[in-house]
């Protein structure tokens, strides 16, 4: 597809790169839209548009209740804690009515992630760092809030647009050759690619009016799931495991010669648990995070280079 086609989709840009955010619970670049037809007038139609945290904390399992009879579509997204969360709902797909309705996942995905947000230069001669997001590729190989990144893989980097489709066309592990402007000095990194979660989301029926939290969505994709990034990482890790049974956990850290470095228990634990493994005062090498759980058990190698 032709790069300045691409551009010319402005959302495709704004949702992917607008304001990326930290660790804590911050709603970034989050809409809302939803049309609705009365079902006693087929030419009356009204619109909600809502954008930042209103949307985000919008009820609309609450609104599907009580418009259940009307026509309406419901899209939008959002992106939170790193994590990019995508809204979808067409009451023409819904056989049964209720009173009440859940939030359900409809599939999870790895996306590419370098994890810096940008903005185009004056002269857009480039896009300039203003945010390095924590535990991505883009801290741990020393990126900084200031650097003109002006290349990616030999693609020239005029806009924040620009900067996106490299990273979409570039795959989750790739070696990317970053060329950038520190200080007035030319400067090239080739961090390794990492990723984060796109959970898309939608609303179905429920006759007991259970409510899904969010938070805990994961689980109810797959019995259970295991993801650690960057990966390789200059010594911060993030890694989040999720599962739908409940029991206790055992979480070890080992070397490449099984030797335990970290161990960690989690008693009757079910849901997602997400934490940060600080592993600078490590030599570099190979490392493996185990996860027992009753009868799953989930690994990841993570490689540590600090140099």
């Amino acid at each position: 597809m032709n790069k300045k086609y691409l551009c010319a989709l402005g959302l495709f840009c704004t949702f992917s790169m607008n304001s990326l955010v930290a660790q804590n619970e911050e709603v970034a670049s989050a809409k809302l839209f939803i049309t609705y037809q009365k079902s006693d007038n087929s030419n009356q139609k009204s619109n909600i548009y809502l954008k930042g945290e209103e949307a985000y904390q919008f009820d609309v399992a609450d609104f599907l209740a009580k418009n259940k009879n009307e026509n309406l579509s419901i899209n939008g997204g959002a992106t939170v804690n790193n994590e990019k969360i995508s809204w979808k709902y067409n009451s023409a797909d819904v056989e049964e009515s209720a009173d009440k309705f859940s939030q359900v996942v409809t599939s999870i995905e790895k996306i590419p992630f370098l994890g810096v947000s940008v903005k185009a230069t004056e002269d857009f001669s480039g896009a300039e760092v203003t945010q390095i997001i924590e535990g991505t590729s883009a801290e741990a190989y020393g990126l900084e809030v200031g650097d003109v990144i002006t290349l990616i893989n030999n693609s020239e980097i005029s806009t924040t647009c620009d900067l996106t489709i490299a990273i979409n066309q570039s795959e989750i592990g790739d070696i990317l050759d970053i060329d950038f402007v520190r200080a007035n000095e030319n400067v090239t990194l080739e961090p390794v690619l990492g990723y984060r979660l796109h959970k898309k989301l939608s609303w179905e029926p429920n006759t007991e009016g259970t409510t899904i939290a969010l938070e805990n969505t994961t689980a109810n994709v797959q019995n259970a799931d295991l993801s650690v990034y960057p990966n390789p990482t200059g010594g911060i890790v993030q890694f989040k495991y999720s599962t739908t049974q409940k029991g206790d956990v055992q979480m070890n850290l080992t070397d490449i010669m099984g030797r335990v470095v970290m161990t960690k228990k989690i008693e009757k634990f079910s849901g997602l648990h997400e934490e940060m493994l600080d592993l600078k005062g490590m030599q570099d090498g190979v490392y493996f995070l185990n996860i027992v759980q009753g009868e799953e058990v989930r690994t990841e190698k993570i490689v540590l280079q600090k140099g």
